[in-house]
């Protein structure tokens, strides 16, 4: 294969003083309980050709492809050349379209209405093609967009999942969805048009449901809206009928491409492209008292000792607990005491309701502790309670923080939330949660700080958003949306934006709970020292235009082509 294109293009090099020690060199790789341990990989993106061969594959006989609309004609010119081959094609939505993509009543009834001409066979999601102005940074306007895009894409593979799986096993089906970022998912090049990063959230669910739909032939496919209606069509009605080993695929000009990773280790040699932060700069970190960015707060306080200006959503801890449970530690101890506590108060105590008592105590010492230890490194820390999706009172906090510390020059959002649990068990709820935490926490930052005093911004994302994990559909949205938007900030600020996509760390964060989803596959697990070293790494040496970055260790298969349970019945073609 040949490589089209690379990732990021290098910044002129800035004089700045070398930082306070040097790194420490990242860890040999090694096995430990059958898992891999060790280092951590620096990886970048490029674009490679994956031209469409082989034979074409059909779709289950008698039945339906549901389409939802664009305006710029390609729904119509493809559900006419899927009639032509003999199969239904049903059209539904479209951006003056009435449907409330909110409702999963709403979408449920339009499903049904469209089953009446036949079974589903496919779905082809056409509607992120639809003309549509580049949004400003405003969380509500995104969610406006992305409530038919990425909710409604959501709410139809949940709702047609059973009819697909189903015409699979009969003679095939498809889950189509498209993206306008340009061809490449803007992480290549330069694209001529702009782009929406809320795409990247079809991209990362799409990855996920081609991983718990084996059968299914699932797949984003990035397309240049400027390349007509004709030619699109023509490569959307290929995608729908040709089985294919990747989910992911772009149209580069005349090139279908796929994006790999490469290897991209940083140069060894100091005072280039140092960062500089001088002692008592203000560094603001979403999600910094509690798991990985805990450390990496740690970490930059022990090497610059900055003001430490940490968000999260675990109450902020009064000192000390009560002496009753200051002196338990072990777990089955204090959820004794809690249960005599709950049972004294008169409150029905369930053991739903003990796992909550005994989990939020837990995080509270957490936050007490690294508290605790980033104030004796000699950083100033302060700690707001605040939900990042809350922009009126985020605000509140990032403005009193501005006239008592001025204006941070760095930014850390590793805010998130994990709730696994395969598409078709998944609410909505629980969907726009997930994606909601990591990516209007992130929109919300990015509106409230001043891009010209920022330095660095970092975005906390993860592998289950690049390649998709089974379970996390909307985990995975929501990562793949941030990297995006990662990139989309990269070209507007004049800072070092960059998105830190990790593989699993072994027993810290959510990054850690891949161990158990993806650890036995080969992928490697990065020891907490390694990880927090590699960031610093990234952050003194990484060079702007290095915007979707991969840190992890061996991958495993994951960057390798799927396999597709193939139909019992052959499919008519």
């Amino acid at each position: 294969e040949q490589a089209i294109g690379s990732a990021g293009a290098a910044a002129a090099p800035t004089p700045n003083p070398p930082a306070p020690t040097p790194l420490e060199p990242a860890a040999a790789t090694g096995t430990r309980n059958g898992k891999v341990h060790g280092g951590a990989r620096r990886l970048l993106l490029e674009a490679v050709e994956a031209p469409l061969g082989g034979a074409e594959s059909g779709l289950m006989t008698g039945g339906t492809v549901l389409i939802t609309k664009d305006d710029r004609g390609i729904a119509e010119a493809l559900a006419g050349a899927i009639r032509s081959r003999g199969w239904q094609a049903a059209m539904i939505g479209g951006p003056d379209s009435r449907l409330d993509w909110t409702s999963p009543a709403a979408v449920d009834k339009a499903i049904r209405q469209a089953r009446c001409d036949g079974p589903f066979v496919g779905l082809a999601h056409l509607l992120p093609l639809q003309s549509a102005r580049i949004l400003e940074i405003d969380a509500a306007a995104w969610a406006d967009r992305m409530s038919p895009e990425v909710r409604g894409l959501f709410l139809l593979a949940k709702g047609m999942g059973g009819d697909l799986e189903r015409a699979a096993e009969r003679g095939g089906a498809c889950l189509i969805a498209t993206t306008a970022m340009g061809g490449r998912f803007a992480s290549t090049g330069r694209s001529e048009v702009d782009f929406f990063p809320g795409h990247g959230a079809i991209a990362g669910l799409i990855k996920t449901i081609a991983r718990e739909w084996t059968s299914v032939r699932t797949r984003v496919i990035d397309l240049n809206v400027n390349d007509g209606t004709p030619r699109l069509a023509e490569r959307i009605l290929a995608e729908i009928f040709h089985d294919d080993a990747w989910s992911e695929v772009g149209y580069a000009g005349a090139r279908r491409i796929r994006l790999r990773t490469a290897p991209a280790p940083l140069s060894a040699k100091a005072g280039q492209d140092e960062l500089a932060l001088a002692p008592g700069e203000p560094v603001l970190i979403t999600g910094g008292a509690r798991g990985i960015t805990s450390l990496v707060a740690a970490e930059l306080a022990r090497r610059w000792r900055p003001t430490l200006l940490l968000i999260g959503t675990t109450p902020p801890p009064d000192g000390s607990d009560d002496a009753e449970l200051d002196v338990l530690t072990a777990p089955s101890e204090l959820k004794a005491a809690l249960f005599e506590r709950l049972r004294r108060g008169g409150r029905s105590v369930s053991p739903t309701n003990l796992e909550q008592a005994y989990n939020a105590l837990r995080r509270a010492r957490e936050v007490r502790r690294n508290l605790e230890r980033l104030r004796a490194s000699g950083s100033r820390v302060e700690y707001a309670h605040v939900d990042v999706r809350d922009f009126a009172r985020l605000g509140v906090v990032v403005n009193g923080w501005r006239r008592l510390f001025g204006e941070p020059i760095g930014l850390i959002h590793g805010a998130g939330l994990i709730r696994d649990k395969l598409i078709r068990d998944k609410s909505l709820d629980s969907f726009d949660r997930v994606l909601e935490t990591k990516l209007d926490g992130a929109l919300n930052m990015a509106r409230l700080l001043r891009p010209e005093h920022l330095r660095f911004s970092v975005f906390f994302s993860s592998i289950a958003g690049r390649f998709g994990n089974r379970g996390q559909s909307d985990y995975a949205a929501a990562n793949e949306s941030l990297n995006k938007l990662a990139i989309w900030l990269d070209r507007r600020w004049p800072g070092r934006v960059v998105a830190p996509i990790w593989g699993p760390w072994s027993g810290i964060g959510m990054v850690s709970d891949l161990e158990n989803h993806l650890g036995s596959r080969g992928l490697g697990m990065i020891p907490p020292e390694v990880g927090v070293a590699a960031l610093v790494n990234e952050l003194v040496r990484g060079r702007k235009g290095d915007v979707e970055v991969l840190l992890a260790n061996t991958l495993g298969d994951l960057d390798g082509p799927m396999e597709r349970a193939r139909p019992q019945k052959e499919a008519v073609r």
